[in-house]
């Protein structure tokens, strides 16, 4: 006689790891293209700060920390800029408005990523693409913030009895809302979405 009981596993289980995976690798992506789009831009990109800091011999961020700071602000997050010389601070941006292109390659690729993993899960609907497009969340999460603590960058000269410092970095509540959890949310939950109404 049939017991009714369900079986466990299946075609709902959640794709944890391949969601985390995809995200991380959307993540990585993204930042390549970044590279590769502003590589050849990154003293523009510091403005008159890298001229600033070559004049007391102070050597610039690295490119690959520039390129984290275009790559976040490409979710919307800001880049805090500080200076204190002899006493006097000021504070502001160091990028300006980024292109289209910039704005789009982390929608794209978490779209992209959303769509194939929650793929992987069979989905039936639509809904259950979504919430496999979710997964992609933690691995996309956990590098944003890596990359937004690893790019912070700062300095500290004294000189004659004149002190001065600076510092940028982006900004990490933003990092971690706007960069690492709705971004993916939203457009993983989309390309999931997209999967599952597509018939899985």
């Amino acid at each position: 006689m049939a017991t009714g009981t369900q079986p466990t596993g299946g075609r709902n289980d959640l794709p944890l790891w391949r969601g985390a995976a995809g995200g991380a690798l959307a993540f990585l992506l993204g930042y390549l293209a970044t590279f590769l789009v502003q590589s050849s831009d990154l003293p523009e990109g510091l403005g008159s700060l890298a001229d600033a800091l070559a004049t007391v011999g102070v050597s610039p961020p690295a490119g690959w920390q520039v390129v984290g700071w275009y790559f976040l602000g490409a979710h919307n997050v800001g880049i805090d800029v500080s200076t204190s010389v002899a006493g006097q601070s000021g504070s502001g941006t160091v990028l300006g408005d980024l292109g289209v292109l910039q704005m789009v390659v982390p929608v794209l690729l978490l779209v992209l990523a959303g769509f194939l993993v929650a793929r992987t899960a069979a989905p039936r609907d639509a809904t259950e693409g979504a919430k496999a497009g979710l997964t992609v969340v933690p691995g996309y999460l956990v590098l944003a913030v890596v990359l937004a603590l690893a790019s912070s960058w700062s300095f500290s000269e004294s000189a004659a009895g004149v002190s001065a410092s600076a510092s940028i970095a982006p900004e990490l509540l933003p990092a971690v809302l706007l960069a690492g959890v709705l971004y993916p949310a939203v457009f993983g939950a989309l390309g999931g979405a997209a999967a599952g109404g597509t018939g899985g």
